[in-house]
């Protein structure tokens, strides 16, 4: 597809015959190359071998979110059933690696002992164990699968399973990393101590994810320097993981923000509460807000101008600093290694990695008291337009602006494993729609 699509664009310029019957030649075969490609993966997933229901869980589970969109809807439920299958699956896994069974060796018999009780070790021989996982909770996956599952579980209604697995602690997650005290990612989910890198992109997705998803901030796909934005927060159905989120956007234009928090949660016994979302669009670009139908209680306003946002973001990053030193509020322990004992150790004390801050959209409430939280207000009229019945969209000009649902459902879990592994519910905006994403030759927005 980079071929062909190199070869469309030079041939629109290239006026030189030798060169444009090169490039025709190249652009000629790239496109039957294209749709050999989209042929053999759409025979895959419409095939009755397609399970993600065995062992392995690998192999197709990388191009779910991206590749599932070529077939039709009904045959996309067939695929993200078949994928919660999975997840929901019964059985944990097991990991066999080196580095981790040396791990588990070396560590202290009161937590080696916790672990198993827990159900996260399995003792498999005289002195031997392997870690095990539950999918709900774990990343078991390569550098694509990363990229597009979470993306494909919050954007088909099924973000909160996203976060669950995001905020796993044991292996294999990111939690298990930040457990040795990592500051960067990591090459493997496992502790290589010489041959994979401790600072490497590999699952470095996720740093996507968490903004455009879990805070709700991303680039217009087929954007170019910012110029169009979505605001697209995916506000959980309960507090199990997240309280609030934010997240700032760079363009050519200036930063753009969102933050988000739940407030009022002890409305109806703790059942229901008011979000409060911020959202900042830079002057001369284009931006959408998208919410779920499900908010129906919703009020807008927008700041009259725009205020003092270089110094609330000079008093919300002194604050998280200042936070973030007491080392009271990071990620919650670590693991140590004793030279002489030659024995690891869990370590219950808090760290400063981790610590978390709240948006210095918020701070601007502090700048002034003469005003309404520091701000100027004026009424803005929500008239959301329906994209599906999961998402309505509402355009947005430049501003500030807050919008207000009342009456925020919280709603249980789905159950732990394995009770979503038969799941009949909604399964999300693609599979009603009948159509089908065809790769277009002019089309850069899905290359890879």
């Amino acid at each position: 597809r980079s071929v062909a699509y190199v070869a469309n664009k030079l041939l629109q310029y290239i006026e030189d015959s030798d060169k444009k019957d090169q490039w025709t030649s190249a652009l000629q075969k790239a496109t039957e190359n294209n749709e050999q490609i989209e042929t053999m993966i759409r025979s895959v997933y419409k095939g009755e071998k397609f399970s993600y229901s065995g062992t392995n869980i690998e192999g197709l589970g990388q191009n779910l979110g991206l590749f599932s969109r070529i077939a039709k809807g009904e045959d996309r439920c067939s695929v993200l059933r078949s994928w919660l299958g999975s997840a929901g699956g019964a059985k944990d896994r097991s990991w066999p690696g080196n580095e981790e069974a040396a791990f588990h060796e070396k560590l202290n018999d009161k937590d080696r002992d916790a672990m198993i009780a827990n159900g996260d070790l399995n003792k498999v021989g005289n002195g031997k164990y392997k870690p095990r996982w539950k999918l709900r909770y774990a990343v078991n996956s390569g550098i694509l699968d990363v990229k597009y599952t979470f993306k494909t579980l919050s954007d088909m209604g099924f973000h909160d399973i996203g976060l669950s697995k995001a905020s796993g602690l044991q292996f294999p997650s990111f939690g298990y990393m930040m457990s040795f005290n990592a500051t960067t990612l990591w090459e493997t989910w496992w502790r290589s101590e010489d041959l994979y890198s401790r600072n490497h992109p590999m699952f470095g997705a996720i740093g996507e994810w968490l903004p455009g998803s879990v805070a709700g901030i991303s680039l217009h796909p087929s954007t170019v320097g910012g110029q169009e934005l979505i605001f697209w927060p995916r506000i959980p159905m309960n507090r199990l993981v997240v309280d609030y989120a934010s997240a700032i956007q760079g363009t050519k234009r200036g930063d753009a923000a969102i933050a988000w928090k739940f407030v009022n949660t002890d409305q109806g016994d703790g059942t229901s509460a008011t979000v409060l979302i911020r959202v900042l669009v830079p002057p001369s670009t284009k931006a959408n807000l998208r919410l779920p139908p499900s908010a129906t209680k919703v009020t807008m306003k927008v700041a009259e101008e725009f205020p003092d946002l270089y110094t609330a973001k000079e008093q919300a990053d002194a604050k998280c600093e200042q936070k973030r030193r007491t080392g009271k509020y990071g990620f919650p322990y670590h693991y140590s290694y004793d030279l002489h004992k030659e024995e690891w150790t869990k370590v219950m004390v808090p760290s400063k990695i981790g610590t978390p801050c709240e948006s210095y959209l918020w701070e601007l409430d502090k700048l002034d008291e003469n005003t309404e939280g520091g701000i100027s207000w004026s009424s803005f009229d929500y008239e959301p337009m329906v994209l599906h019945k999961t998402i309505t969209q509402s355009p947005l000009q430049a501003g500030l602006f807050e919008i207000e649902i009342q009456d925020w459902k919280f709603e249980d879990p789905l159950p732990d494993l394995p009770g979503y592994t038969n799941y009949e519910g909604d399964m999300g905006p693609y599979c009603e729609d009948p159509s089908e994403f065809v790769w277009d030759v002019n089309d850069a927005v899905h290359m890879m």
